[in-house]
């Protein structure tokens, strides 16, 4: 057995490891190649893949696609699209592709060694679908009321490092298993708080740019606010606190709030009642002024949003049968669904031609709406 294994087994798996070295030598001459081959303009060479936006991989199961939880892909970088198209070459040439790890080298390698000139095709692409990330994003943000100007939360000192770090791997081979977020974790982990705090100082000064910024949004909103929306009334607890508690000096060392239920807790049934009618009459108050407010809103609603496509059937019905006299003791609408039904398919083709027209009018009027009217502002509270 022992002479098998030495004189059969082991010289098989040698000739397997030496055959695979000789595929994946990834030697100046095979990536100079595979940078000729990609940047000489003969795409003849090989297969190119056609896809609707950007490359992917194809999946795999019930494989995640790349996609935010709105459902719009991110853009893919420029040497994402390289390494789809140096797979194509490679997969030309008789090299096993699906040997992720040794693509990658070969790949990343090849990255390295291109000119900036070489590497324009792969950055035009990127930023084409970048320009279509952003204005399909910026289309779904207006549609749901998110406000474009609201300032972007600040970034921690971990980001920034991920950031500074993803360009650092970008075009190298990662080791087995492993993802650059993952790794970037485990570099992270390491790093003494010396290290780390060059990114500490960047997000801290990324903290007051957004209080900064945080602050003069709100101004600007607050303005915008609706003004003619009532307030909302008054519980019995702070009327009384607003009209005593607050013009009255309070002991030393302790809040107004705290001072201020201590002497609301102590009050009688009796002399809490002033305060329980007031903040009834503040009630009826609200609910009046809320009441007109929402009358004020809906019209005001209907009068903008366009008015609903009509069917075949209620265009008839306003053209021919309200200006007609029905018979006596029936009424208008079982005689305009009698007259309705007795009608013949191309008697009706009339009124369905016009509702298709007024459909195509609704559809262009309410898209144009929509622009000016974000989803959370449709509705009244």
């Amino acid at each position: 057995m022992r002479f098998f294994l030495i004189t059969v087994v082991l010289p098989l798996l040698f000739i397997g490891y030496t055959s695979s070295k000789e595929i994946f030598h990834g030697d100046e001459n095979e990536i100079d190649e595979i940078n000729l081959l990609l940047n000489d303009g003969r795409k003849e060479n090989f297969v190119e893949v056609k896809r609707k936006n950007s490359p992917s991989k194809a999946p795999i199961g019930k494989k995640k696609s790349k996609k935010e939880g709105d459902g719009i892909k991110k853009p893919t970088s420029a040497y994402i699209y390289f390494v789809c198209d140096c797979r194509m070459v490679l997969k030309k040439k008789g090299v096993e592709t699906n040997k992720v790890e040794e693509v990658a080298k070969l790949c990343g390698a090849a990255w390295k060694r291109m000119t900036d000139e070489q590497k324009k095709p792969y950055n035009e692409k990127y930023k084409a679908d970048r320009a279509r990330y952003e204005k399909e994003r910026e289309s779904l943000d207006k549609r749901i009321g998110k406000d474009l100007n609201k300032p972007k939360r600040p970034q921690t000192a971990y980001f920034f490092f991920l950031n500074d770090f993803r360009k650092e791997m970008a075009g190298k081979s990662l080791p087995q298993g492993e993802k650059i977020p993952s790794l970037a974790g485990k570099i992270w982990r390491t790093m003494t708080p010396e290290q780390k705090k060059i990114y500490e100082v960047m997000a801290e000064k990324d903290k007051i740019r957004y209080d900064k910024e945080m602050e003069e949004w709100k101004k600007t909103k607050t303005m915008e606010k609706d003004q003619m929306k009532p307030k909302r009334p008054l519980k019995p607890y702070v009327i009384f606190f607003r009209t005593l508690i607050v013009c009255i000096a309070r002991p030393q060392n302790e809040s107004n709030f705290s001072y201020g239920y201590k002497i609301w807790n102590a009050k009688t049934a009796e002399e809490k009642k002033i305060y329980e009618e007031m903040a009834e009459k503040d009630k009826i108050r609200y609910e009046k002024k809320l009441k007109e407010w929402k009358e004020a809103k809906t019209m005001e609603k209907n009068q903008m949003k366009p008015k609903r496509p009509l069917k075949p059937y209620v265009i008839f019905f306003r053209t021919e049968i309200v200006c007609k006299a029905k018979p006596q003791g029936e009424d208008i609408f079982s005689f305009g669904y009698k007259v309705w039904n007795a009608k013949t398919t191309e008697e009706k083709k009339i009124y369905e031609v016009m509702a298709e027209k007024d459909k195509i009018r609704y559809d262009k009027e309410i898209e144009e709406w929509k622009k000016t009217h974000p989803m959370n502002e449709i509705e009244v509270e």
